[in-house]
């Protein structure tokens, strides 16, 4: 059991229902008088949300802590990225001189050497686009 309180939390919750969540104050033996935030619709077809209110602001700490750290990590990894694609770039630079020159000498020795150049240079593009898409 409980009753519906019009205290307002400094962080707003939000229920499954995507309402804002009502602060109420349990009637239980186990937990007499100890305020939780509920959906609004509990005895009315809504969600059976249900978080204690001494843990709210701590809990919003954790929770923005928790998405800087997971922010700073994907910065560092798209730095990591972005590095790796200036060595892939330089690369292909080299690999597509290394071809030209290739083609103008078009002898039987340098086709085959052109044909691994471009597997190897299909094989480094292949890299450069897997490692942006893990992002």
């Amino acid at each position: 059991m409980s009753s519906s309180s019009s205290h307002s939390s400094p962080f707003p919750l939000y229920c499954r229902c995507n309402e804002k969540t009502q602060i109420r104050v349990s009637k239980t033996s186990t937990s007499p008088e100890k305020k939780f935030h509920g959906c609004k619709k509990w005895n009315d077809g809504g969600c059976n949300f249900f978080k204690w209110c001494e843990n709210t602001s701590t809990t919003h700490s954790q929770e923005a802590s928790e998405s800087i750290l997971e922010l700073e990590r994907k910065f560092s990894l798209i730095e990591e990225n972005k590095t790796s694609m200036v060595e892939l770039e330089r690369k292909i630079l080299i690999l597509e001189a290394e071809m030209k020159a290739l083609k103008k000498s078009n002898n039987s020795e340098s086709s085959a050497t052109l044909k691994k150049l471009r597997c190897l240079e299909f094989l480094m593009l292949s890299l450069g686009w897997s490692v942006f898409s893990l992002l």
